[in-house]
C-alpha cells in the first residue's frame, strides 16, 4: 500500500510548525488549516503531475536527489524568522516554476479567491512550503526506492488515490 504523502507533509507541519506558517503573514489557526488543506495536496499534486512524463520525472528525480531533508528535523527554528526563514522562502521560490511550471500565475490567482488571501500571502506559502513537500518527498524517496526516474514515477503515482479528493477541483 502506498504511503498518503498528504499526510506526511501534514505531519511534519503539525502544531506550532503550522502556527508559524500562518503567523508569518497574519493568519489565524482556521485560515492557516484552510490553507494547508488546499496547497500541500495542490503542491504533491503538481509532482505527480511533472512525474507522469519522463522529463518531467527525471528533473523531479534530480532535483529531489539534492533537497536537504534535514530541514525536517528544525522546521521550528527555520520558520521562527530571520536568515533561516527567508532561505527557505528563497529555496522554495526557486523550485515552484519547476513544480508549477506556466500554471503558477493561474495558481496563486485561485488560490488568492479560494483562500481569500493576498498574492504576497498565497505566494509566500507555496514558496514557504514547497522545500518542506519536497524534503517530506525526498525523505520517503530515499527510504522507499531512491532517486531513479522509476522509483519517483510509482511513489508519486501511488498518490493519486489520495490527491483526487484532496486537491480543489479549481487547481485541478
Amino acid at each position: 500500500m502506498a504511503v498518503n504523502l498528504i499526510d506526511s507533509v501534514k505531519d511534519a507541519i503539525a502544531g506550532q510548525v503550522a502556527d508559524q506558517l500562518g503567523s508569518a503573514v497574519g493568519l489565524d489557526k482556521q485560515q492557516t488549516a484552510s490553507a494547508l488543506k488546499m496547497v500541500v495536496p495542490m503542491l504533491l499534486g503538481s509532482m505527480a503531475n511533472n512525474a507522469s512524463t519522463p522529463s518531467g520525472a527525471s528533473e523531479l528525480a534530480n532535483a529531489l536527489k539534492n533537497t536537504d531533508t534535514s530541514i525536517l528535523d528544525n522546521l521550528g527554528g527555520l520558520l521562527g524568522g530571520g536568515s533561516s526563514s527567508s532561505n527557505l522562502l528563497s529555496m522554495g521560490n526557486k523550485l515552484l516554476p519547476m513544480l508549477l511550471g506556466a500554471s503558477q500565475g493561474n495558481i496563486v490567482s485561485t488560490l488568492v479567491r479560494l483562500l481569500g488571501m493576498n498574492d504576497k500571502s498565497v505566494g509566500g506559502r507555496l514558496g514557504t512550503l514547497a522545500p518542506i513537500v519536497m524534503a517530506v518527498v525526498g525523505k520517503q524517496a530515499k527510504s522507499s526506492g531512491g532517486f531513479d526516474v522509476g522509483a519517483i514515477t510509482n511513489l508519486l503515482g501511488g498518490q493519486k488515490n489520495f490527491l483526487s479528493s484532496a486537491v480543489p477541483s479549481e487547481l485541478k
